[in-house]
């Protein structure tokens, strides 16, 4: 009988212990005027004195206003070296000190006085100390988390094309095994069975094969899904006529291990590829537009914004040094060009967007030497810049929402995309007149009519559009940012429009 309340105990101490114990609490230190009692009150007027309740009500039974106490947990800390409490904040030693401490002859810190400070200014210097720790770990944070989004669009492609793998091998064999079945009983019935005919099976095979050879070679070099890239047209008007901006197909999407945040892509001389410019500390990638290789960094063009192609060079561009400069035979370099965002080629010269001091500057393509500056009291953060078929020149305003143009010599003539941009950045003009503007916020290239300013189309880019380009062949190339990516829409392979 007494068996059961023992057992009983023991659940109860087995159940007790697997609980958390509350954290202890701090000592409490005594009174200074008895020391047997715990202190309850803290008078800094009487030297810092602690009391307990009693020494307090005998000590200051006449005290004066003057005499202000609080709780004693309200104590302030004491210095550990001599147990007074703490007045200033030693940088040098990186520890609270008290007057002792700041003494000649008694106290450490008396010989380096200028690192001492208020224990205020000490508080406030350490909570921005915080605040930027917390900033660079949250960046940090963000770009984990990019990557690990990254990888996970990959690892879903992969499945997707494993799962379209194995689906084709099981139709091969499904139809191999009705040609088997053919051969040893030629019945019209199994004709009518069999699924695909023999040149189906054979397209099969070929796809199959290429899918192995080629798919998923490119694949490995990819970090972005194509398939989630699939255009989406927002606006067409019927008045604009059969545009193939309304037949393109769904983009190819270019992101190498090389890439780090592009923003513009050039088209070479040759037409056989483009220079994509990264701007993260990275060379700038020439990539090959039939993907026959794999694309090459270009030297020298580490932290460069544009990377543009000329006769016998490059001209590069890098907004962080104020640097505008040409490489090769006829080479030069401008250290005075204030942020460099953009630039385009117009003739014999280029003409540069100077999104420092919210004008454009033309440049002599030769020699580098200034021929005009553009846009002085009109232009507001000019971006991307593009020259029209008759000269004007057309600049991407981010903060005035809109595309400002300037005729050859600068005179403003008019404003297009008012209302219809958010941020604009990159722009290009193609041979029918068409402005195309990759506009940051709404993550989408915004097409334009450059003579009347009308909404043309819009092309969805699944990410923070940074800069575009039309080739001679018509191929649409965006630049994006997050992911870090080039977007190729081929003229060539788009279908008839409709």
């Amino acid at each position: 009988m007494a068996s059961a309340p023992i057992a009983e105990g023991k659940n109860e101490s087995a159940s007790c212990t697997s609980r958390v114990a509350p954290a202890p609490k701090p000592p409490q230190k005594l009174c200074e005027e008895c020391g047997e009692r715990e202190s309850t009150f803290f008078c800094k007027f009487c030297h810092n004195v602690s009391y307990c309740v009693e020494c307090d009500a005998a000590v200051h039974v006449r005290a004066r206003k003057d005499h202000v106490r609080v709780p004693a947990d309200q104590r302030p800390p004491e210095c550990s070296i001599h147990n007074k409490l703490v007045e200033a904040y030693c940088a040098k030693e990186q520890r609270l000190v008290c007057g002792s401490c700041l003494m000649v002859g008694v106290g450490t810190c008396a010989d380096h006085a200028k690192d001492i400070l208020t224990i205020d200014k000490a508080a406030i210097k350490a909570r921005t100390a915080l605040s930027t720790v917390e900033a660079e770990l949250s960046q940090d944070v963000k770009k984990i988390t990019d990557e690990l989004s990254k990888i996970e669009e990959l690892r879903m492609l992969l499945d997707e094309r494993t799962a379209c793998l194995q689906q084709g091998v099981f139709e091969t064999t499904g139809s191999l095994t009705s040609l088997a079945a053919l051969h040893t009983q030629p019945d019209m019935n199994v004709l009518d069975q069999m699924g695909p005919s023999l040149e189906q099976v054979e397209q099969m095979r070929a796809g199959l094969q290429g899918l192995l050879s080629g798919e998923w070679q490119w694949l490995a070099r990819l970090r972005t899904a194509s398939s989630t890239l699939a255009p989406v047209i927002l606006a067409s008007p019927a008045k604009a006529g059969p545009l193939d901006l309304l037949a393109l197909p769904a983009p190819r999407s270019v992101a190498c291990a090389g890439m780090a945040s592009p923003t513009e892509a050039r088209e070479a001389l040759d037409g056989a590829s483009v220079y994509v410019a990264n701007w993260d500390g990275m060379p700038a990638l020439q990539i090959w537009l039939n993907n026959s290789q794999v694309p090459a960094p270009v030297a020298n063009t580490a932290k460069a914004n544009i990377v543009l192609p000329v006769e016998d060079g490059l001209v590069l561009l890098r907004s962080d040094s104020n640097i505008v400069e040409r490489t090769g035979p006829h080479a030069w370099k401008r250290t005075d060009i204030n942020k460099p965002f953009s630039a385009v080629v117009a003739g014999t010269s280029i003409v540069v967007s100077e999104n420092g001091v919210n004008q454009v500057v033309r440049l002599d393509l030769r020699t580098g030497a200034t021929l005009g500056v553009y846009g002085k009291g009109v232009l507001k953060s000019p971006c991307g810049i593009a020259v029209g078929a008759s000269g004007e020149i057309l600049v991407a305003s981010s903060s005035a929402k809109s595309v400002t143009v300037l005729d050859s010599q600068g005179t403003f003539v008019r404003t297009l995309g008012l209302g219809l941009l958010q941020c604009p950045q990159g722009i290009c003009v193609d041979t029918l007149g068409r402005l195309y503007v990759a506009d940051w916020t709404s993550n989408s290239i915004v097409v334009l009519d450059c003579a009347t300013g009308a909404r043309i189309a819009s092309i969805a880019t699944n990410g923070k559009a940074r800069g575009v380009s039309v080739t001679k062949e018509g191929d649409i190339l965006i630049c994006t940012r997050g992911p870090d990516a080039m977007l190729v829409f081929s003229r060539a392979n788009a279908p008839a429009p409709v």
